[in-house]
């Protein structure tokens, strides 16, 4: 200074977190409420974002003052100029307060007794005669009533006035200047008492390493079923596994959508139905039933089960799934009076077929071809019957699955899950059409794009598929 006086300068640090985009002001209490009267030499208070923008600065009456500050960290950089050293020193642990309008107000449960158990019951709406005093209680602020604004922490005040009655004219008359201080505030996590894992204890053996990487090289085997181009490799490294794991319920369910995937023959579609019946049996419907129908105890002896019986549920929707599929497939594909487009198979049912179209032709053309094919197989297998039985053969006479069998089919997977599951949307849209529901039909193909378009899967098959539909109903 000018007199040869040397002055202190006291910095102080404060960071808090903005929940929301709003205006706040900074106060050091007992030092900005001062200008001329202060015994300070000069207080300057500065804010500053997380990437270190400079927002705005403040000094005495801080109400002068107003920050836009949006969403996330702050720094306030205080400075307290004095000469007096031990002046500064009383400031070193000052709490700094930044102020923040709420809005709207905070209501309060007012209740006739401090105590809910003391037969306490909630005060709303009620009159008082003239001159007639009563005692009344305001309970703590619920968390969901907690000004989401700013990270409350201990130590934080909300100021405001009381007001008891509910006439907006008398609100500005009856006003008491209240302060509710959070002494220890943490939020309460949701559902506190059902945050408990259970977790099965692993057993130490001298053999599970092994029989952990043997079960990994099966699983990886299995895995690689549909990635193989070759179908004979495919058929080789399956009798493989099925030689040493007869019974392994993924192994059976791999080959079986494998097959319900692709364009099969009269053995391969005898094998499928073999699988089915063998994964059904293994799961035990009626056992899975009486469980999920039935509640259950989730302790640590039941985890195991659990995770079984779940397991077994989705295996069990899987094979009721393809035998639906299947079974409507042969239903439409032998219907002639149905549009054409539902008499092949529009996409996978699981995904996982091996073989792509590389064929370019026109819509017309495969059409035709495809049911030249059809038709070139129901001969022969006529001619072939007609050679053996001459005199019982009809010439009505078809393998084509009837509506009951078709309707059996779907109902039963139906008492698993809903029609309108995503993986039963084609089939609901197909057992549509094989009732000539179109319209409901139409329903079901649209949920479908929707959802394959959610999960960017192509969807040009099944939208083709809706075109015809609506142009058979003359819907343009």
């Amino acid at each position: 200074m000018p007199n040869g006086k040397q002055i202190h300068r006291l910095m102080l640090v404060y960071k808090f977190n903005m929940l929301k985009s709003c205006e706040v002001r900074l106060e050091l209490p007992g030092v900005t409420t001062y200008l001329y009267e202060s015994p300070y030499d000069c207080v300057l208070m500065q804010l500053f974002s997380s990437s270190k923008e400079f927002i705005g600065a403040s000094s005495s009456y801080p109400e002068r003052y107003t920050y836009k500050v949006e969403k996330g960290e702050y720094t306030a950089h205080v400075q307290v100029r004095q000469p007096d050293t031990s002046q500064l020193e009383l400031l070193m642990d000052s709490p700094l307060h930044v102020r923040v309008h709420v809005s709207p107000a905070i209501n309060l449960d007012v209740t006739s007794a401090p105590n809910a158990g003391d037969d306490a019951f909630k005060w709303v709406n009620k009159p008082l005669a003239p001159g007639q005093q009563t005692t009344l209680y305001a309970g703590s602020i619920n968390d969901d009533k907690v000004p989401k604004v700013i990270q409350v922490v201990g130590g934080c005040i909300l100021t405001g006035s009381l007001v008891v009655v509910s006439d907006s004219e008398l609100k500005q008359a009856d006003r008491s200047a209240v302060s509710y201080i959070f002494t220890e505030y943490s939020t309460r996590p949701s559902k506190a008492l059902s945050m408990v894992t259970l977790r099965e204890k692993k057993t130490d053996s001298s053999g599970q390493d092994e029989k952990d990487m043997n079960d990994a090289i099966r699983d990886t085997q299995i895995s690689w079923l549909p990635k193989l181009k070759d179908p004979v490799a495919v058929e080789r490294l399956y009798s493989e596994l099925i030689a040493k794991h007869p019974t392994h319920l993924p192994l059976l369910l791999m080959k079986m959508k494998l097959l319900v995937d692709k364009k099969r023959s009269k053995t391969e579609t005898e094998t499928m139905n073999l699988i089915i019946q063998q994964i059904l049996e293994q799961c035990q419907v009626e056992e899975v039933l009486k469980y999920f129908g039935a509640r259950q105890d989730h302790n640590v002896e039941q985890i195991a089960l659990k995770k079984n019986m779940e397991e077994r549920k989705a295996a069990i929707i899987d094979c009721l799934l393809a035998r639906a599929h299947t079974t409507v497939e042969s239903h439409l594909k032998k219907n002639g009076e149905l549009p054409v487009v539902f008499r092949k198979q529009l996409m996978p049912v699981f995904g996982l077929s091996q073989v792509k179209e590389e064929e370019k032709v026109t819509k017309g053309e495969k059409l035709r071809e495809e049911l030249s094919e059809d038709s070139d197989a129901e001969s022969s297998k006529t001619e072939e019957e007609c050679s053996s039985m001459p005199l019982t053969i009809k010439k009505g006479d078809t393998t084509k699955p009837s509506l009951k069998e078709v309707d059996a089919a779907y109902h039963e997977l139906l008492s698993w899950i809903a029609a309108d599951d995503p993986k039963v949307l084609l089939l609901s849209a197909k057992h549509s059409i094989a009732h000539a529901h179109y319209g409901r039909a139409c329903s079901y193909l649209q949920k479908l794009i929707e959802d394959m378009k959610a999960n960017n899967k192509d969807t040009c098959n099944i939208e083709l598929a809706l075109i015809e539909l609506c142009e058979t109903l003359g819907w343009y």
